[in-house]
């Protein structure tokens, strides 16, 4: 009961903040920031198919070491077409995995826009697999085996039962969804680690444009972004150890771990368009503006005040777009808005104080 309500509450506020995002993608990205809101919208995407997924089916992993089996209890359950119910749970599990993968992509993204100039992709790769859905008593034999308090007359019109054998393609798709996590921490350690060599290292690109690379890494990475978006990361091992367990029978007859595996991810979804929200200082920024407007105005800590005539930072368009052919063009004219004052064009010390100030707000 419980977990059911948590998990709809958590999919359902997934897909609510991504549509805001997407929104936001659409109607308040700054051209800097098009390359990477890409990347951003094709994750709100990937999210929101796999939110769909999973409230359609909500299922109990029942797995075994021989065979996966799920007890489907959603909306397609009353469908009664195991092979779309199947298809929809592939799609589910596959969001959850290339979730991950999007991790390690953007932190990648962030080091491959310092170091390197835009190019085509030269590769398409693209992978099929194929895996048997037994039926009629091929079924009910593997139940009475694997689960024999389990009562097919009595769940029959609550639940469908999908079992695939762990064949090859099985066991692939399942160890990829599982240790997928690992080569995911790497990347990301070690992306992060040769953007702050590239920073210390990078000769041509301006003094003003470098120090802006490192404070938003600084606030990214040390701050607060690395110890919320690090929450993601942990939360998938939560689900990969509670499949284990669930799988190895380890607590038997428990309601609670059967569902455990979907109020996870549940939860997961749901932090993660909160946290691009967050840390992302354009949407953040837009978001709080749209609040403030119908609320009250901008509170200092969050976002920048309403005063028009108030000195715009550069830093605040710095998120990941910089490359190369815009750094100097960048470095100009942030030079230019930060030393004009309001009255005669003169600069006043007050204002050029204030410029970091803006740039620590906006990242605290």
């Amino acid at each position: 009961m419980f977990a059911r309500l948590f998990h709809d509450i958590f999919y359902g506020v997934s897909l609510a903040l991504n549509c805001i995002l997407i929104i936001l993608i659409f109607k308040r990205t700054p051209k800097y920031l098009r390359s990477y809101s890409i990347v951003l919208l094709y994750l709100a995407l990937v999210e929101i198919s796999a939110a769909i997924g999973s409230l359609l089916i909500y299922k109990k992993v029942l797995s075994t070491s021989f065979y996966l089996i799920n007890a489907i209890t959603g909306i397609c359950g009353q469908w009664e077409s195991p092979l779309l119910c199947f298809s929809i749970n592939a799609i589910h599990v596959a969001g959850i995995a290339h979730h991950a993968v999007m991790i390690a992509f953007c932190s990648c993204y962030r080091y491959y826009v310092i170091a390197f100039t835009r190019g085509e992709p030269a590769r398409k790769i693209i992978c099929f697999a194929l895996c048997p859905i037994l039926e009629g008593r091929e079924l009910e034999r593997v139940m009475n085996e694997s689960h024999p308090e389990y009562d097919l007359a009595k769940h029959r019109l609550e639940e469908m039962l999908i079992v695939v054998p762990f064949n090859f393609s099985a066991l692939l798709a399942t160890y990829w969804v599982q240790g997928v996590i690992v080569p995911v921490f790497f990347v990301v350690i070690i992306s992060y680690t040769q953007i702050n060599k590239r920073l210390a290292s990078i000769e041509h690109m301006s003094a003003t444009s470098k120090r802006r690379h490192e404070r938003i890494l600084k606030a990214i990475v040390l701050k607060t972004g690395l110890l919320c978006q690090a929450v993601l990361p942990i939360l998938y091992v939560l689900v990969v150890v509670s499949y284990r367990v669930e799988t190895g029978q380890r607590i038997k007859n428990s309601e609670e771990v059967k569902n455990l595996l979907g109020v996870i991810g549940a939860i997961l979804f749901a932090l993660s368009p909160l946290c691009t929200l967050i840390f992302t200082p354009p949407y953040r920024n837009a978001l709080t503006r749209i609040v403030s407007s119908k609320y009250g105005r901008y509170d200092s800590s969050i976002a920048l005040p309403l005063n028009p005539n108030f000195p715009k930072p550069a830093s605040s368009v710095q998120m990941t777009d910089l490359s190369h052919e815009t750094d100097s063009k960048m470095s100009t004219s942030a030079s230019k808005s930060g030393c004009e004052t309001q009255s005669g064009g003169q600069r006043s010390d007050t204002q050029t104080k204030l410029i970091p100030e803006l740039s620590n707000i906006i990242f605290s």
